[in-house]
């Protein structure tokens, strides 16, 4: 099974973005640059429920689009 950052990871590099991943205390950050503006994602290590992997997915999409909007 997926986890959320492997989903995020995976819209990034479908969308062509290079990205950074940071560790953090409790939560992998994905942090990736949009025509100039910084982007950052928090993702959950785990899934909490059967929507996690769509959650995550749609997040990344939302932010992307807001970017380029």
């Amino acid at each position: 099974m997926s986890s959320p950052l492997a989903i995020t990871e995976k819209e990034l590099r479908a969308a062509g973005i290079a990205y950074r991943v940071e560790n953090g205390k409790r939560h992998p950050k994905v942090r990736f640059r949009i025509r100039g503006r910084e982007c950052m994602v928090v993702c959950s290590r785990t899934t909490s429920d059967h929507r996690a992997l769509q959650n995550a997915r749609q997040t990344v999409r939302r932010v992307i689009r807001e970017a380029l909007g």
